[in-house]
């Protein structure tokens, strides 16, 4: 199959946007807590943590982001998946 994306229709205000394949199928990640707890962590590995840490943040607010209607915030959508 060639490369696709979603449209999105907002069930209150019939909005349509489009969203990137690898982020609508994308799940929430979560960091691992007990990594940083049980070692000491010093220079580069804190770094790494915090970098890798950062990164899932900024992924989970793109997911949370396109899970509602740009045009008046609504979560409930109807989607389907289009070629591109």
């Amino acid at each position: 199959m060639g490369k696709h994306e979603y449209s999105r229709i907002c069930r209150r205000c019939q909005n349509q946007w489009f969203v990137p394949a690898a982020i609508a199928e994308a799940k929430p990640r979560k960091q691992a807590k007990a990594v940083g707890w049980l070692t000491p962590i010093i220079g580069g590995a804190r770094q790494k943590l915090r970098a890798e840490a950062a990164m899932i943040d900024t992924q989970n607010q793109e997911l949370a982001r396109t899970q509602q209607c740009p045009h008046c915030g609504s979560s409930a959508y109807d989607q389907k998946k289009v070629s591109i």
